[in-house]
């Protein structure tokens, strides 16, 4: 069963679960993507192009990771996470729902579920 941990830092930062995957994976773009964040390691930046292909392939490899899932776990919040937005859950387990306010658990039930089956709390 192939699984993807979303995180997203309270801060936004740039950092998150996803990018040590996308560095690893061997598709369409990756290896572009490798050398411009070599490239801005290296240099500590890259020119605004550079920058705006950089982010682009980095999405996209994202948007490939998260679709290839098969369990994506995130917090309730994070469920509004804009890499979320076409994907659609036939299952959505919140977990200690009751430790989460009523409009964080509502969060991934309106946001990525599919109409019919029931939701599942914990």
């Amino acid at each position: 069963m192939r699984h993807t941990h979303l995180h997203i830092p309270p801060s936004k930062q740039s950092s998150s679960w996803l990018r040590p995957q996308v560095a690893n994976l061997d598709l369409p773009g990756a290896e572009v993507f490798r050398k411009l964040q070599l490239l801005k390691s290296e240099k500590g930046g890259l020119s605004a192009s550079d920058e705006r292909q950089f982010v682009q392939l980095r999405r996209g490899l994202e948007k490939e990771i998260m679709a290839a899932a098969d369990v994506v776990c995130c917090t309730c919040v994070g469920a509004g996470d804009p890499r979320l937005t076409a994907l659609r859950f036939q299952h959505v387990l919140v977990d200690e729902a009751t430790q989460a306010t009523e409009p964080e658990a509502l969060m991934p039930l309106v946001l990525g579920a599919k109409q019919g089956p029931r939701p599942l709390f914990s």
